[in-house]
């Protein structure tokens, strides 16, 4: 896995002493999976009555994977949620015809932002960079085809009512079993510094397959897990895709 076609900023970036870690504040894990919130009838009805007044089809299996609460798309705080809605197709087709959720913010009743087919899933940070605003790690399956099984992940806010791309953040989950054994489990985690809004720090950690482990769903082990990446990213100057 490496970075491709680097301005020369970001390759100065990548010569950041990662010895300074005890500084830095960690904002994901790509080992950890959130619970599905619970939503009450009154929401719900809620979030029924705006797809409807958006002209929308509802299906059978409208459900609410996520829900985040924060400022995304103005200062005022909003809600976002990720809701799953007439989806036919799943993780394991490679030639999917849509993403699984999509995602809708309000601000008390009234909707600020909608996408169709938005993520598989989404994780809500803190603000990074000079901007006040929350920002949204974009999460796509591939697999499990040929072996492999990779969530891969983009973060990015959203400005003036559109999608702003921050950086790429290549696999912050993958399941893989190489042709020799054994299988290896990766996840990406993403610091910041206090001292430097702009700096992004994303170090990789990879275990062996753990068939043993609580959840089997999720086979990482941090107990033998060792660092196999750390890369420094400067915001201002972010690579084009990261592997």
């Amino acid at each position: 896995m490496k970075p491709s076609r680097f301005s020369p900023a970001l390759t100065l970036a990548l010569l950041l002493p990662y010895a300074q870690a005890a500084s830095l504040r960690l904002i994901y894990d790509g080992s950890l999976q959130p619970e599905q919130p619970k939503v009450g009838t009154a929401e719900r009805r809620l979030l029924l009555d705006t797809y409807l007044a958006r002209r929308r089809t509802v299906c059978p299996d409208f459900e609410v994977l996520r829900r985040a609460t924060g400022r995304f798309t103005t200062q005022a705080t909003e809600t976002l949620y990720l809701i799953q809605n007439c989806y036919n197709d799943f993780a394991a087709n490679p030639m999917r015809d849509r993403y699984r959720g999509d995602l809708l913010v309000l601000r008390g009743n009234r909707a600020t932002y909608y996408a169709k087919s938005f993520a598989d899933d989404i994780t809500a940070l803190p603000p990074v960079g000079t901007n006040s605003l929350n920002t949204l790690v974009r999460h796509i399956w591939f697999g499990p085809h040929m072996g492999e099984f990779t969530r891969n992940s983009s973060l990015l806010r959203l400005a003036g009512g559109r999608v702003k791309l921050l950086t790429p953040l290549g696999p912050t989950y993958r399941e893989y079993e190489p042709y020799q054994q054994p299988a290896m489990v990766s996840v990406r985690t993403l610091w910041v510094s206090p001292n430097d809004h702009n700096q992004l720090i994303i170090r990789e950690y990879t275990s062996p397959y753990c068939d043993t482990c609580r959840n089997p769903e999720r086979p990482y082990d941090p107990r033998r897990a060792k660092l196999s990446l750390a890369l420094g990213i400067d915001l201002r100057y972010p690579p084009n895709a990261l592997y």
